[in-house]
């Protein structure tokens, strides 16, 4: 069963709207308009300033060559910690230290252990 469509008539204004009332209202979407505008613009242009990292990594190699590194480590010492692994202080230098170790733990190649968080990570040979 459709329900029954009716026409709602406008109601009558309390009071009559003057030419300002509609220049103030003609006014005040013009800036909300305009402040959408301006958001949408610093948005656009905060996204066109975002920088895509052209250094293109082979991942396998990195990985290789962390597991030669930590093998090399480990005929010197018995124990081993990421700071030890990571040639510098550098985000990205950590970044990509990390990223080939778990590679190394899901290969079951290495294993890790930290005693807390944002703790020293200690590296054990299998």
């Amino acid at each position: 069963m459709n329900p029954r469509l009716t026409i709602k008539t406008p109601l009558a204004r309390k009071r009559k709207v003057s030419l300002n009332d509609l220049m103030g209202a003609l006014q005040r979407a013009l800036e909300v308009d305009q402040r959408r505008t301006l958001k949408r613009l610093r948005e656009e242009e905060h996204l066109s300033k975002v920088e895509i990292p052209e250094k293109k990594v082979d991942i396998s190699v990195l990985i290789k060559e962390l597991y030669t590194k930590i093998s090399d480590l480990f005929s010197k010492k018995p124990t081993l910690t990421f700071s030890e692994l990571v040639p510098s202080g550098r985000r990205e230098d950590k970044i990509t230290t990390f990223i080939p170790m778990l590679h190394l733990v899901n290969h079951g190649k290495i294993d890790v252990d930290q005693k807390e968080h944002f703790g020293e990570i200690d590296i054990i040979k299998l």
